[in-house]
């Protein structure tokens, strides 16, 4: 089976004892509605401890794989976990187990949805630039399970896979007032290119042609 989305799910203490629709779950509905052609590409991974997320990886790195979606707890120095914590180099590496290095024009996305997402992007880039195109990330230290969940739903329900990544943040930032999503782009090339300066015209006036 060819994998596509890779939702990886680290749930938190209330969200497993009050049992609550994770952020994943959510995403896996809304791609697994929009039909069958995407229903046979989603894969959703739960663990609440390293080891078990450890455990849960793949023999062989997934090599399709074009959004990564990772929902979790997380401060500044890594993620939380109901088994314990880990820094953010820990996460990054584990990531490489579940996903393979690009190859030459592949795109991949990871969609990092957590507190303090800014500093794990930062943080995790020395590992994962080989492996992912880009980041979406929220821009805020501290999110609400509402926002990152609107936020989310947005995201999967307007996101194709080949749509192109800014389009997706700016439709979504155009609902908040915060702007609450932004992309880090680990390889600068698929960032889309800059509008060059308008150019400096002439001022003198053209005068209306006469009727012939």
């Amino acid at each position: 089976m060819t994998i596509a989305y890779l939702l990886i799910d680290l749930p938190s203490d209330h969200e497993v004892e009050w049992a609550l629709s994770t952020e994943c779950d959510t995403i896996r509905g809304i791609l697994t509605n929009k039909g069958a052609r995407l229903r046979s590409k989603v894969k959703h991974v739960r663990a609440t401890k390293l080891g078990a997320l450890f455990d849960c990886a793949p023999r062989k790195p997934y090599d399709h794989v074009r959004y990564v979606h990772l929902a979790c707890h997380a401060g500044d120095d890594g993620i939380d976990l109901l088994g314990g914590k880990a820094t953010w180099k820990e996460l990054a590496k584990l990531l490489t187990r579940y996903v393979s290095p690009l190859r030459a024009q592949q795109r991949r996305v990871l969609c990092l949805s957590c507190c303090h997402s800014k500093a794990g992007v930062q943080k995790m880039q020395r590992w994962l630039a080989k492996h992912f195109t880009a980041v979406y990330y929220l821009t805020e230290h501290r999110v609400g399970f509402d926002t990152s969940m609107v936020v989310w739903t947005m995201f999967y329900y307007r996101k194709s896979l080949d749509a192109p990544l800014a389009k997706a943040k700016e439709r979504i930032n155009e609902f908040f007032d915060n702007q609450p999503i932004e992309i880090r782009y680990y390889d600068k090339s698929a960032a889309p290119a800059k509008a060059s300066p308008p150019t400096r015209r002439s001022g003198r006036k053209l005068r209306p042609r006469r009727p012939s």
